[in-house]
């Protein structure tokens, strides 16, 4: 990586330089740094930095193999972000899908991504205890989950990789068209308390609902307890209302980048809902599928009225958080 970066910027100084004060210096402004396997960008500035010294070559060099998971530079100017909000759902509303698991007769939200194709991400228990899905693209006119539960043919999803532990899943789909636009990632790291985020997905069976709120705080290395299972990642905690089914849905920021995918709330308090990171969600996307040993009540589920007694006798029992 480092000698890639020593030739990059070499070719940088002798392809766009621009004589200031005698000394050569970038003309364009960025950096543009674009994950391995993904269309995760991440942008360093460079503008007016002379290349002539070694200094500033040096501090460049560290500040790109600081970064890991990219496998491309190139030069960019940052995209500019104009208008409000109702762009980000202009612009993603289509990106999001309704996922139905008849498993546990459950419905769910997921969005595209590009992943050697189009995949689509979701929260593992949106897809617990099954390897295939129905999913629903959004309809031009009536979106409301039921209606199209039952008149509405559904495309069928094969999961393809889960991380019970951060509790992510991925989805494939044949037949989908190459237009859908996958989701831009953000960046965990430069989330900022105070910002605003925005979600979309099927709040009680309400589908497409598009909401908004503040970024409340950052929680590294979160963890939280779902059921008969626990969950551990870097969490995003959004006063953004989201309610059951919202789980795996897209939590995007002003600038329309993905920065978390919906997964939990808390029954104590309102307004505490947290999303999954998006490094979270990167590093879910570039690791190896590990076989997922099938935990006792997913056993006890297919044998019938064992699993199902045992929930009603413990449907009264309070937890700190609720999947959604």
């Amino acid at each position: 990586m480092k000698n890639k970066i020593i030739f990059f910027i070499t070719l940088i100084s002798l392809t766009f330089p621009s004589v200031v004060n005698g000394e050569y210096k970038i003309s364009r402004n960025y950096l543009k740094l674009t994950g391995v396997g993904t269309n995760h960008f991440e942008y360093i500035e460079i503008k007016n930095t002379d290349l002539t010294k070694k200094s500033n070559v040096d501090k460049l060099i560290n500040e790109v193999n600081d970064r890991e998971n990219f496998d491309e530079i190139s030069i960019a100017s940052v995209p500019k972000f104009k208008g409000g909000a109702e762009e980000i759902f202009e612009d993603y509303a289509d990106s999001v899908v309704l996922i139905g698991n008849t498993n546990k007769w459950a419905t769910g939200s997921g969005f595209f991504i590009k992943h050697n194709g189009l995949k689509i991400i979701t929260n593992w228990h949106v897809v617990e205890g099954t390897k295939n899905v129905d999913v629903w693209l959004k309809p031009k006119e009536k979106k409301e989950v039921e209606y199209l539960l039952n008149n509405v043919d559904s495309y069928k999803g094969k999961v393809v990789k889960t991380n019970k532990k951060k509790d992510l899943a991925m989805i494939e789909i044949k037949g989908i068209s190459h237009r859908i636009k996958p989701v831009i990632f953000g960046s965990y790291k430069k989330i900022k308390i105070g910002e605003m985020g925005f979600a979309i997905g099927h709040p009680e069976g309400l589908g497409w609902t598009f909401t908004s709120g503040m970024i409340s705080q950052i929680r590294p290395n979160h963890s939280w307890p779902y059921e008969n299972s626990r969950h551990h990642a870097s969490v995003i905690q959004t006063q953004t209302p989201i309610n059951q089914g919202n789980s795996g849905g897209p939590l995007f920021n002003k600038r329309k980048e993905l920065i978390g995918v919906n997964t939990f709330t808390t029954a104590k308090a309102e307004n505490l809902n947290f999303a999954v990171s998006v490094d979270d969600l990167i590093e879910f996307i570039n690791e190896a599928q590990q076989e997922e040993i099938e935990s006792k009540y997913i056993k006890k589920k297919k044998k019938g009225s064992t699993w199902i007694k045992k929930k009603k006798k413990n449907k009264n029992k309070k937890s700190t958080s609720d999947n959604i």
